[in-house]
């Protein structure tokens, strides 16, 4: 009787533990991350009799959850992937539709501003297309500074839900540990024999939870605990202990947080590790759409700045006053931020560079950001920059001026890193040739020369037929012959002659009678080619044959040297940019080679290649090609013979590269200041230049609509003429308004309606791109969430019926006990 009841009472409690678990399953149905659970049944060990082996029922041997890690771990992939491109399409959508917006984008208002322009253009006199143009002006900038503004209002949305996201995943790691713990704890009341299951589901939720937030890796560890680890093995939770996170300010710029974890030494950065989830979502979103579209804008607010103001500040207004900038920057134009780590105190400033000295500032104005590093590393490479949207490093020397003034511009040292590629960066060479010896021509021209002939002593025949004859330079101009002895040469015989002599052209071109005569002892002579004059005679006259006194020279001119054939040039890189044909006492001047440069750099062969500083006049010129090959500055000259000079230079003549076209950087180390090596700068041209942009103009009449160059009807050279107020003259707007359609941005690729297009164009791209990323990832989840509920899902009517199942076995099992009491009562019966 004893084996039919415990066989009985085993099936019974079999049966009602799964029912038991059947009605926890119903129960759990709608409970997130629950996993069916099933009754593990094992038969008990049957007894020996004589007859064969009897059983003796059944036994629980456990309770498990339906799991399969494969396609736990495929679930948790999918929710991070899931997470991570989700976020970034969210968001990438709000500036997707800021930027493309017909209402709130730049390309109308830009529009709307040019068109102002043209206004002034037709009519420059009218006070109210001036005021509508100065209106146009504000709300362009208006724009940029809004869609500024609504860029650091995502911002600051995106770095408070990062600052969330970090919050939560402390919390959960916490509650992770926690549950560790539990586990550990659980599973050491059955040997490690049974597994806490809804505690393992709790877990697994938890760690779902943070997979959404970012990538993680989980370990089971042999204790039943799980360990869990973010991005290159840094611990997350480790057994009952959490690590715990923070948001830490980025080295350069406070409103880029970085993630860190916290450790002994304090809070070290993992942002590099991040990767997966909604928080490398954010920050990908933040580093690839939101940092580039708006330094992207800045670039456009800057670009028409710098081309706006050079050309305003060159025409002149209603009262004829010179042109001032249209548009400002409030603080400093192009920020540097210092790190916290510099243990030097050098000043280090940065400034857009004038379109007027360099015609390409705006179209190589990069929007990148850029680290200045101190190195001293010898071989004149005193500072590296680094691009930090792409981490292109060049190498820079420092040059002072001279006189030393303690301030450093950098400039392009002859070593460069290996991976160095100057179309990397918007380069420029610089020809600084110092001061100009001017080129004189061949020879000189003659100085005339005077002489006194001095006293004449009359020649006197001491016979008939005697001859005399006096010569200039071995050509007679007068000769008498004695008819009687004692017949003498008379003085004044000899004016007469000479006057004669100088009727005839040939001889007046070379010589003048400037003073005196023989007859008066004082002969003045003048040889117009500046040789000596010789005076001589022959003579036979026996008596007294004639004489002077000695000659005296008053002036002496340099003898004359023909011209030969061929001129002087200038050129650089092989393009002309000034020429002179030789001339006895042509000289090229420092004036002329200034006028020649600034033709060939406005609208010569130079234009949009070369740009300048200073000039030759005051030995200060710098030439600029804009481009990162080296220029030759070269002198071609014949000017030779006496006193001549074929024109030299005295500085560098071969040209060397200078940082970044757009902008300017600088070291100032005076009073005192030092710099040490490692000490870093970071400068961000264009970051905020949409939000700083301004007007700087609010009085119509100040709208420098007019010029004062105009074409010299002599030389045919641009010459700045001032003729005080002219209200009719729109040559200057016509220039202005011309930037419309200019290629001025992008490397002179681009206007600033196509550069501003660009980044619509870039933003929309990267936003479609997320969305069908983001669609995909969806459509993945939601098969791993099916794959999973299909394993691990409460199915109601597969329920229902195990619960029928389960109760009839209940009720049999009963029925047996049943029957075992009713067979014991007859036994008992029967004994009595």
């Amino acid at each position: 009787m004893s084996g039919i009841l415990a066989t009985s009472l085993s099936g019974l409690m079999a049966a009602q533990r799964s029912l038991a678990t059947v009605n926890h399953n119903i129960s759990n149905v709608n409970t997130e991350g629950y996993s069916r659970q099933r009754v593990q049944q094992g038969t008990n060990p049957a007894m020996f009799t004589g007859d064969g082996f009897v059983g003796q029922g059944v036994n629980v041997s456990n309770i498990t959850r339906s799991y399969d890690q494969f396609v736990n771990k495929q679930l948790t992939s999918s929710i991070t992937a899931f997470g991570d491109v989700d976020r970034y399409h969210q968001l990438a959508t709000h500036v997707d539709n800021i930027m493309a917006d017909p209402a709130t984008g730049m390309a109308p208002a830009m529009k709307r501003f040019f068109n102002a322009v043209n206004e002034v253009a037709d009519n420059p006199s009218s006070i109210p297309a001036r005021q509508v143009f100065l209106s146009e002006a504000g709300v362009a900038v208006q724009s940029f500074n809004t869609m500024n503004s609504r860029f650091e209002e995502i911002r600051a949305l995106n770095n408070s839900d990062i600052g969330s996201m970090v919050n939560d995943i402390n919390a959960l790691a916490k509650s992770i540990a926690g549950l560790n713990v539990q586990i550990v704890s659980e599973l050491g009341k059955s040997q490690g024999l049974r597994q806490p299951n809804d505690l393992k589901d709790q877990q697994d939720v938890l760690l779902t939870k943070l997979a959404e937030i970012v990538s993680v890796s989980v370990i089971p560890q042999k204790d039943g605990s799980s360990s869990v680890f973010i991005g290159s093995g840094q611990a997350l939770v480790l057994q009952g202990t959490s690590a715990e996170f923070t948001t830490m300010q980025a080295e350069f710029d406070p409103s880029k947080p970085q993630i860190g974890i916290n450790t002994v030494n304090g809070p070290m950065d993992i942002t590099a590790q991040i990767s997966g989830g909604s928080l490398a979502g954010s920050l990908r979103f933040r580093d690839e759409v939101l940092d580039p579209a708006q330094q992207q804008l800045g670039r456009v607010a800057a670009g028409l700045a710098i081309e706006f103001n050079a050309i305003h500040e060159q025409g002149y207004d209603l009262n004829g006053t010179a042109g001032t900038a249209l548009f400002s920057f409030s603080d400093d134009a192009v920020p540097v931020m210092q790190s916290s780590k510099n243990s030097g105190t050098a000043l280090v400033t940065a400034n857009f560079q004038d379109a007027r000295v360099n015609p390409l500032a705006a179209a190589g104005l990069d929007f990148s950001d850029f680290k200045l590093e101190y190195v001293n590393a010898g071989g004149g490479v005193d500072y590296t920059l680094t691009r930090i949207r792409d981490n292109k490093v060049i190498n820079l020397t420092a040059n002072d001026t001279v006189p030393a003034t303690g301030v450093f511009s950098l400039s392009l040292a002859a070593t460069q890193p290996a991976k160095f590629a100057a179309s990397a960066f918007s380069m420029a060479t610089i020809i600084s040739p110092g001061t100009f010896t001017p080129a004189i021509a061949d020879g000189v021209v003659a100085s005339p020369r005077d002489e006194t002939l001095g006293a004449f002593t009359p020649a006197v025949s001491g016979a008939p037929a005697e001859v005399f004859t006096m010569n200039l330079d071995g050509i007679a101009f007068y000769t008498k012959t004695s008819a009687l002895a004692g017949e003498s040469v008379v003085k004044s015989e000899l004016d007469t002659a000479l006057a004669t002599f100088l009727a005839d052209s040939a001889n007046a071109a070379s010589y003048q009678v400037v003073s005196g005569s023989f007859a008066t002892d004082n002969l003045r002579l003048r040889k117009l080619d500046g040789t000596p004059i010789v005076p001589s005679f022959a003579s036979n006259f026996t008596a007294t044959p004639g004489a002077f006194a000695a000659n005296t020279v008053n002036i002496a001119g340099a003898p004359a040297v023909p011209s030969t054939v061929g001129p002087f040039t200038l050129e650089v890189d092989g393009l002309q940019i000034y020429t002179e044909a030789a001339a006895p006492g042509g000289t090229v001047t420092k004036a002329e080679l200034d006028t020649a440069m600034d033709i060939f750099l406005s609208s010569g062969p130079g234009a949009g290649l070369y740009a300048k500083t200073g000039t030759f006049a005051n030995n200060d010129l710098v030439l600029s090609r804009l481009n990162a090959t080296t220029s030759t500055l070269a002198i071609t000259s014949n000017f030779s013979g006496v006193g001549s000079t074929a024109g030299a230079f005295s500085g560098v003549l071969v040209g060397k590269a200078v940082i970044p076209a757009g902008i300017d950087i600088k070291v100032d180390l005076t009073s005192g200041k030092t710099i040490s090596v490692g000490d870093q700068f970071l400068t961000r041209p264009t970051y905020n230049a949409a939000q700083k942009m301004g007007v700087n103009i609010d009085d119509p009449r100040k709208v420098a609509a007019a010029t004062n160059i105009e074409i010299d009807p002599v030389t045919k050279l641009p010459v700045s003429v001032i003729k005080g107020p002219m209200p009719s003259d729109n040559r200057n707007a016509l220039i202005l308004a011309n930037l419309e359609n200019k290629l001025g941005m992008l490397g002179g690729k681009a206007s600033f309606n196509d550069a501003y297009g660009q980044i619509v164009s870039g933003v929309g791209t990267l936003t479609r791109a997320a969305e069908l990323s983001s669609f995909s990832q969806e459509t993945l989840l939601n098969q791993a969430k099916a794959s999973r509920e299909s394993l691990a899902g409460v199915n109601l009517d597969e329920e229902a019926a195990n619960l029928i199942r389960f109760q009839q076995a209940y009720q049999a099992s009963a029925q047996s006990i049943s029957v075992a009491k009713s067979l014991f009562d007859t036994l008992i019966g029967a004994v009595r």
